[in-house]
């Protein structure tokens, strides 16, 4: 094995030396004829120089054409004007043409079969070209390919090097990339058969050097226009980040923040001291609302943030285009994502920024509830300063719950919360126990302080969605809201919910704000779950993610259960009876969309469960919550 790499390498050498050689010839002997041609703007002198090589000058012309190939970078118009100029158009035609020949083979033969040294000239140069695939429609290859032989400033070595890097068999190979330059070497050396004698031949050959200094400066551009990029799908979105497009990114930036700053009234404190920060770091906030990420990235400009976001918003591969040119890339929520944490560590090994929302989810009534396991373990092993942003008033601007944007106050600070030193100082339990006491918030508590008035039409409509239990008569699924008022159509009791996010009324069983009621309905849930036989059960329309990338699509139907030992799922997925178990211990919370669905992330997809009746998506949320806290309950006691 190892006489067979030494051979290699020495072959390696002697071509390498071959070339060097036989080009610093040439360059030293034909320097000063092509110095005096310019001065005296004719072409006699290099014509008398050639003369003198006899029949080597073919071999020259021969001998060029085919390094030029290998090169891969310069176009070869330029040498085959020469040739027009310096020899008769047949030999030159046949000279030329020979000379693709060997370079092409030469190329196939230390892409495909030597993958010596040389051949990591190659492969480093495409690994350049950021996502970039191999070629395997062979086909689509071919048409770009014939087509790209008729423009005189594409290298024809760029040409060879994508066919001979893709599948393409060698005779297919061979006989694309020689006959295809038949049309360009022709035109070439024709131009300069034409052009001996006339006075536009020096500025036409600085034309063609300057749009060979274009080409090899913007090849890799070029490159991309032929070669097939890869597709953007899941796939894609899950395997790739980029660093956030400037243009795209700045657009947003300013179209985000003239939209929705003033109207929430956003008022930033401590933005300052990402002033001097110049390394990689990590960007923590909390999510009361979905325009957090806009509130938290958009003041640190002109610095950019890569954004985890859910793997749902990639679904939607027009919409996942979009963000991936943001610097976004999806997430499984609550679940191990290899995927995910490769991403993240490209992101910080290139000096970016890093931004997370580690609940991992909607906040229903305005306060901190779990920040995803493991999210200490993830950032002590990254080991960059960790910076949040703690924005306060956010969920009262715009509730999960509600359709529209209200009027009021947001309030946004920064701090620096571990520096480097002290993620390596401290344990895991100790940067668990900081994260949840700085990202701690509770919209109400902040409220009752700041007594910020919001403005917003139907101020009310929608908490039916999220508030389900009557707690005058223990009712399920019976309240009904109207503008800025929720009555219940069992018992009658008519609660109004003000400007200031307080409830209204003269029932003293009625919780004071949305977030002591959406606890009331924890605490009932948590009661009902202790009984050994509790589940939980609707029929279900079962959607899954489009492979077109259109969204979601309905896949089946069927019956879940929810009990003590998870989510159970019986019925039909692409018309095949299916009997799934989603174990309990895997799903420490399901997320939901108010009068909408129920999300269990497992098998590298997304199971988008709706209800019989939408609004009982709520009831999936907090059962699950319920049961998942008792089991880690039962589990403590048994160990």
């Amino acid at each position: 094995m190892k006489k067979k790499k030494l051979f290699k390498s020495f072959i390696t050498i002697i071509i390498i030396l071959g070339v060097l050689t036989g080009l610093t010839f040439l360059t030293l002997d034909l320097i000063d004829p092509i110095k005096q041609a310019f001065e005296l703007k004719s072409w006699e002198v290099v014509q008398e120089k050639f003369a003198e090589y006899g029949i080597f000058s073919f071999l020259v012309f021969g001998f060029v054409q085919g390094i030029l190939i290998l090169i891969t970078f310069i176009p070869a118009a330029p040498l085959q004007i020469m040739a027009g100029v310096v020899l008769e158009p047949i030999p030159a035609f046949i000279t030329i043409l020979a000379g693709v020949f060997l370079g092409n083979l030469l190329m196939f033969v230390i892409i495909r079969i030597l993958r010596t040294n040389i051949s990591e000239y190659y492969l480093k140069k495409e690994k350049q070209l950021e996502n970039l695939d191999k070629i395997t429609e062979e086909k689509k290859l071919s048409k770009k390919v014939v087509f790209l032989y008729f423009l005189p400033v594409i290298p024809y070595g760029l040409i060879a090097f994508t066919c001979a890097n893709s599948k393409m068999k060698f005779l297919k190979y061979i006989l694309i990339t020689t006959l295809g330059t038949i049309p360009s070497i022709i035109l070439s050396i024709t131009l300069g058969n034409l052009l001996v004698d006339s006075k536009i031949f020096f500025f036409l050959i600085l034309i063609l050097l300057i749009l060979t200094v274009l080409t090899i400066k913007y090849y890799k551009v070029i490159q991309k226009v032929f070669t097939k990029k890869p597709k953007k799908n899941m796939k894609f979105f899950q395997n790739n980040v980029k660093e956030p497009g400037k243009f795209v990114y700045w657009f947003f930036k300013n179209l985000l923040k003239k939209m929705f700053f003033k109207k929430v009234n956003l008022n930033v404190k401590n933005v300052e001291i990402f002033a001097n920060v110049n390394e990689p770091f990590i960007l923590l906030y909390n999510h009361p609302s979905f325009l957090d990420w806009m509130y938290t990235f958009i003041p640190l400009y002109p610095k950019r943030v890569n954004a985890i976001m859910a793997f749902y918003y990639f679904c939607n591969y027009k919409l996942g285009r979009l963000l991936y040119r943001l610097g976004c890339f999806p997430k499984f929520l609550y679940q191990p994502d290899i995927s995910a944490i490769k991403n993240i560590k490209k992101v910080i090994n290139s000096g970016g920024i890093l931004g997370i929302a580690p609940e991992g989810r909607l906040s229903a009534y305005g306060e901190l509830e779990t920040i995803a396991p493991a999210t200490e373990k993830l950032l002590k092993h990254l080991n960059v300063p960790i910076y949040i942003g703690l924005i306060q008033g956010g969920y009262m601007t715009k509730p999960k719950w509600a359709s529209n944007i209200r009027k009021g106050r947001v309030d946004l600070e920064y701090e620096l919360l571990f520096t480097k030193e002290d993620l390596k100082e401290k344990s895991l339990e100790e940067i668990k126990s900081i994260l949840y006491e700085k990202l701690y918030y509770n919209d109400f508590i902040w409220q009752e302080k700041n007594k910020v008035y919001f403005k917003g039409d139907k101020f009310a409509e929608g908490l039916e969605n999220i508030l389900y239990l009557c707690p005058k008569c223990n009712s399920e699924f019976s309240l009904e809201t109207k503008d800025s008022h929720i009555t219940c159509s069992k018992c009658g009791v008519d609660i109004e919910l003000n400007n200031y996010y307080e409830f209204i009324t003269n029932e003293k069983l009625i919780p004071k704000t949305i977030k002591d009621w959406y606890l009331l309905q924890k605490d009932y849930e948590a009661k009902n779950v202790e009984n050994v036989d509790f589940r939980l059960s609707s029929s279900v329309t079962l959607k899954l993610p489009d492979q077109k990338g259109k969204g979601f699509i309905e896949s089946g139907s069927g019956i879940v259960i929810l009990d003590i030992n998870g989510l159970h799922y019986n019925g039909t997925i692409n018309d095949e009876k299916v009997n799934k178990l989603f174990k309990l211990q895997n799903i420490p919370a399901i997320p939901f969309g108010a009068n909408e669905n129920f999300e269990v992330y497992h098998d590298n997809t997304l199971y988008y469960f709706v209800p019989e009746n939408p609004k009982t998506s709520v009831k999936w949320s907090v059962v699950g919550e319920a049961l998942y806290n008792k089991y880690l309950k039962e589990t403590k006691l048994h160990e």
